[in-house]
């Protein structure tokens, strides 16, 4: 099950199957990152990776699904960081993305060291 977090955004478990509405969606497998404190270089490369990704994904009228182990905290850091960028304070990015997805769960050394890069 993808939770959608924006109309192109979502989040998921990698033993999770897309439905056939969600055929066309592009995954962005974050299992590279660990859950918790990232080496710094691949985890900016990784996020730069995933913003390219969603402006393309909007131009050609596709979805980006951010997928994890579990689909808990790896992912739904991810799309809160989206959101952050977008303009939102990280408080309201973060509660957004809770109440999308119900399971969320974010690694508080991740989510601190993301905020840390954007200091």
């Amino acid at each position: 099950m993808v939770y959608w977090i924006t109309r192109i955004m979502g989040t998921k478990a990698v033993g999770e199957e897309l439905k056939p509405e969600e055929y066309g969606s592009i995954i962005f497998d974050v299992r590279n990152l660990n859950d918790g404190k990232n080496e710094s270089l691949p985890l900016i490369k990784t996020l730069k990776a995933l913003r390219g990704l969603l402006t393309y994904a909007e131009g050609v009228n596709k979805r980006v699904v951010i997928q994890c182990q579990a689909g808990v905290s790896r992912s739904n850091a991810l799309a809160a960081t989206m959101l952050f960028l977008d303009g939102l304070e990280w408080e309201d990015a973060l509660d957004i993305v809770k109440k999308r997805c119900p399971r969320t769960q974010i690694n508080q050394e991740l989510i601190d060291q993301i905020k840390e890069i954007f200091k």
